[in-house]
This record gives structure tokens, C-alpha cells and sequence, in this order.
């Protein structure tokens, strides 16, 4: 598999390594502009081009790699698709629905695959604690509450892009919870903006989702912790799931039969690639589908509506703004 990267800084730079891991992977180039990466792709034996075109017309590539948000992300996936390369675009706060939209039907068009994915859909802890959900081992779900913070981001690895709490923290918990409890039908949020001691910027978002099946889902998002935070506590008529990151032992069911659950750590990141290799080898369906992106971005979009109106929004079909 012939693969080539798009990106710059720190998270470009893991992909890169990330990529170089896998023995069915060979990277054929890269287009960045951040020295670093570049000083590392050249030790490597990968080119450095400066335009998709150039790379296109000079090299046999599968598969792109957009590792990091870029100013036209649309025009990137449709010259890709159109060469007849499959495309894996993770940087999804970056895009809107109606990208994404628009990116589904040009790869569907040319018969091409478009790989986007969640971490929490590849997380040993929220995997497991959606199968001991669906299994019902704490039984009918009431209330959910999630909490997700990291540090005030930086514009390091960004290009000319708008800084949106509910989508660049908020959206895995959307898919998270749309894929684990199904459609929303109700959202309320509310933000909170100001600055530390120091005058580092701080944000708080606070959403109050109903999902279809009476489900009601409390989730925390904020730019204010030293370091990534997450936790959860979901709740049944039967027992509860704790879970927090920072803990030794993060996951822990409570229920009536003091069932335990066991899972295997392992770096996400690998097996988010590894799925996705899969994928483009025909062996496995991907985990989360471009539609998916499309619904956590419509749940993103309605909690920000929600700020800037000070009311609910209800939803059509779960996921369409009325």
C-alpha cells in the first residue's frame, strides 16, 4: 500500500511515524511545510513535494493521508478522489457538514474510500463500556455524564482555522453517544468564557442532550486542564460505569452482580491505522462512516445554535436542525 501525507507539526509528524510502522505501508511522500517533518521524511527516504499535483503526477500513490487541517480540505479530497486515491481525513473539527457532504459524494463517485474516524470508537475503555451497555448489565440507561478537558490549544499545527469548543473537544462524545445510546432528539447548551490569573484564555461548554430512547446525557467540554482529562459515570436502573483517565485502575462497573471488566491497553493511535489499513485491504468495514461525521457535526453545530439563541434545539431524524 502506497501511502502519502499532508500535514505539519507535531500531529503530522506522528502520523509519519505511526505510518512508518507498518511493514504493508510504504510512504511515498509527504507535502508539509514544517521543517522537522521534513528534516524526518527525508531520513527516511520519502520526497517532499510542494502540491498535491505534483505528487500525483510524479508518484504511484493509494491513499492520502490529511494528518492535520488545511485550507481547503474539499478541493484536496476531490483532486484525490478524482485521481482515483483513497482518502483518510481525521482532522474533522476543522470541516463542516456540508464538506463533508459534499466529500461523500465525490468519493462515491470515482469509487473511492473516505476513512474518517473518532479515537472513542478505538478506546479499550469506551468499547468495553458500550458492550457491558448493550449487554445491559446496567440495565435501562438514565443519566449520562461525561467530562473531557485539555489544555487551551495553541495554533501550532493549525491553519487558518475557527477554534470551536463544541467541535474540537465535544465532537467524540457526540459520535460516542450517538453510536452508543442512538439518535438525539433534544439539545441545550450553554458556554463560558474568560481567563486564568495569568490571562490564559478559558472555556467551559456544558450540553444537556435527550436522546430518542429517553436517555439524558450531561457532557462537560473545556480548554482549562494542564493535561488531557477525561472521565465518565453512566448510570442504569441496575448499576453505573466509572471511568477516569487519570486513575490507576480508570474503568469500573458497579452493578449487581459485581461483574468486572477486563481490556487491554494498547496505543490508539495504532489501532486506529491498523483499522484503517484493514480497510483499504477489504478486510474489515470501517468502524465509523463519513454519515457518522456528518450527525456528530450536526449535534456540534446545534449545541453552538443553542449558545447563541439561549434555548433548545429540537432535532428531525435526530440529527437535522429544525
Amino acid at each position: 500500500m502506497k501511502l502519502a501525507i499532508i500535514g505539519t507539526g507535531s500531529q503530522c509528524q506522528q502520523h509519519l511515524r505511526a505510518w512508518l510502522t507498518f511493514r504493508e505501508v510504504t510512504v511515498v511522500g509527504i507535502i508539509t511545510q514544517d521543517s522537522s517533518v521534513q528534516q524526518e521524511a527525508v531520513e527516511n527516504g520519502i520526497t517532499i513535494y510542494k502540491r498535491l499535483e505534483s505528487l500525483i503526477q510524479y508518484t504511484d500513490v493509494d491513499v492520502i493521508d490529511i494528518a492535520t487541517p488545511v485550507s481547503s480540505p474539499l478541493e484536496l479530497v476531490t483532486m484525490a478522489a478524482e485521481a482515483n486515491i483513497h482518502v483518510i481525513y481525521g482532522t474533522l473539527a476543522a470541516i463542516s457538514s456540508n464538506e463533508v457532504s459534499r466529500m461523500i459524494s465525490v468519493c462515491m463517485k470515482h469509487k473511492v474510500q473516505l476513512l474518517m474516524g473518532n479515537t472513542y470508537r478505538h478506546t479499550p475503555e469506551f468499547i468495553q463500556a458500550r458492550h457491558q451497555i448493550n449487554k445491559g448489565l446496567i440495565g435501562k440507561t438514565g443519566v449520562i455524564r461525561i467530562r473531557s478537558g485539555i489544555p487551551y490549544p495553541n495554533n501550532d499545527d493549525q491553519i487558518n482555522i475557527d477554534r470551536n469548543l463544541f467541535k474540537e473537544v465535544g465532537l467524540p462524545h457526540f459520535d460516542w453517544l450517538r453510536w452508543t445510546f442512538g439518535e438525539v432528539e433534544m439539545v441545550m447548551s450553554r458556554r463560558v468564557i474568560h481567563s486564568d490569573i495569568e490571562g490564559t484564555p478559558i472555556e467551559y461548554g456544558f450540553v444537556t442532550l435527550r436522546m430518542t430512547d429517553g436517555t439524558i446525557a450531561y457532557l462537560e467540554c473545556s480548554w482549562s486542564d494542564y493535561a488531557q482529562h477525561t472521565s465518565f459515570e453512566l448510570t442504569g436502573n441496575k448499576g453505573m460505569i466509572t471511568y477516569d483517565s487519570q486513575d490507576n485502575n480508570p474503568l469500573l462497573l458497579q452493578n449487581h452482580s459485581s461483574a468486572s471488566i477486563e481490556y487491554i491497553k494498547e496505543d490508539v493511535d495504532t489501532r486506529i491505522f491498523r483499522h484503517y489499513l484493514q480497510c483499504l485491504l477489504g478486510n474489515e468495514k470501517p468502524a465509523m462512516s463519513a454519515e457518522d461525521v456528518m450527525k456528530a457535526l450536526h449535534l456540534a453545530d446545534a449545541a453552538n445554535q443553542s449558545v447563541a439563541q439561549g434555548q433548545p434545539v429540537f432535532l428531525s431524524k435526530g440529527v437535522e436542525c429544525l
